[in-house]
């Protein structure tokens, strides 16, 4: 039997708060695991949260989101997840929904709701659970991205290092 999850556009949930301190949660659940994240590294202020909420919710066109959806069991809030205008699917559940099954429907419900030529999921490279739940969508590896803050950067540019590019190697076909 197929477990269903009933995924509800973002714009529509939000009533009296409910669905904004959910998210907050999850930011916050997040935060506390170190193979699970990428994208935030720090927990926004309430205020930036509920702003990065409510640009979503009023159409603003330079949102990340194309569209953003609540996942639910029954009456519960679960957790979300989204795909964003370069076809980038996201997805996070409360941990104590884990293991359940709810993580394959959402995304599968997602697929369905929104079809798209193409999906992007980018994930912490440590996250065997979710790189195993994408993998059985069908999804490849396209790239290993790297990343470097400008603190990380910043001894080099005091420095003024300077960087020389070794020539290109003659392809030698092999």
């Amino acid at each position: 039997m197929e477990l269903k999850v009933k995924i509800v556009d973002a714009s529509r949930w939000n009533t009296r708060g409910h669905g904004e301190r959910l998210l907050y949660t999850i930011l916050e659940e997040r935060l506390t695991y170190d193979d699970v994240n990428i994208s935030h590294v720090m927990l926004p202020t309430w205020e930036e949260h509920q702003d990065f909420i409510h640009r979503y919710c009023s159409g603003d066109k330079s949102h990340p989101y194309k569209k953003w959806y609540i996942i639910k069991i029954f009456r519960k809030m679960i957790g979300h997840c989204y795909i964003t205008r370069q076809n980038e699917i996201g997805i996070c559940i409360l941990k104590e929904y884990w293991g359940k099954g709810y993580g394959p429907a959402a995304v599968r419900a997602l697929i369905l709701r929104e079809p798209e030529s193409y999906y992007l999921a980018n994930i912490h490279p440590e996250n065997k659970k979710s790189r195993d739940l994408f993998k059985k969508f069908g999804f490849s590896l396209v790239q290993h991205t790297y990343k470097l803050t400008i603190a990380e950067a910043q001894p080099l540019i005091e420095n003024q290092v300077e960087w020389k590019m070794l020539p290109d190697r003659p392809n030698t076909g092999q």
